[in-house]
């Protein structure tokens, strides 16, 4: 696989009331992170530069968000907010799937658009039954989305799971919706794994590789 990897193809998911079910984070205008790494710099007698190593790595995630009743997984973090949490009680854990990054197979089926949809990549198909090939769309049209197909992946995806602690900053500072922004800071160690889906990626099951 090559080419542009975009934004939308890292998709994050918490940990909801039902342990090793997560929810898809919706409704998020950012989540951005920063490794923030940890550095030992010294100077030896007998060198004229300094040498810097990397020790450690301290992620955060800064996020905003605007509130949607009823979502699960913004409740999580709402909740934390709204109760001012402290400890453990505002500890929360994420998991990010990697979409551009499958470990099983895609399938693919024409697609129910009857708009062109940014967000989508639209594919042709050539070839006879049992040995189609899909091509993907560099510009598509509107008046040919009708043969156009679209991939849904199955099987499992690269994921990251990891522990943050959530540390409010503000909430409320939009006129158009209500808002909480804040940060997400490590609260433990990154766990490779994988993700799968039964519902079409609204949760996920997360399971580290061994």
């Amino acid at each position: 696989m090559s080419g542009l990897v975009k934004r939308s193809a890292k998709v994050s998911f918490i940990e909801g009331a039902v342990p090793g079910t997560c929810n898809r984070m919706k409704g998020f205008s950012s989540l951005s992170v920063s490794k923030n790494p940890k550095e030992y710099s010294r100077q030896y007698v007998d060198e004229d530069f300094e040498t810097t190593d990397v020790t450690g790595y301290s992620p955060t995630i800064d996020f905003a968000l605007d509130q949607i009743l009823g979502d699960a997984a913004q409740k999580v973090i709402i909740d934390i907010i709204d109760a001012e949490a402290i400890g453990d009680a505002a500890m929360v854990t994420i998991v990010t799937v990697d979409m551009s990054s499958p470990t099983g197979i895609a399938v693919y089926t024409l697609t129910a658009d009857t708009a062109l949809n940014a967000a989508k990549t639209y594919y042709t198909r050539s070839g006879s039954a049992g040995s189609y090939v899909y091509a993907a769309v560099a510009s598509p049209l509107v008046a040919s989305i009708a043969t156009y197909y679209e991939t849904a992946p199955v099987g499992t995806f690269a994921a990251v799971q990891r522990d943050y602690v959530v540390v409010p900053s503000s909430e409320g500072d939009s006129l158009d919706a209500y808002t909480y922004g804040g940060t997400l800071k490590t609260k433990g160690p990154k766990v490779k794994g994988t993700a799968v889906t039964t519902d079409a990626w609204v949760t996920c099951t997360f399971t580290a590789t061994v």
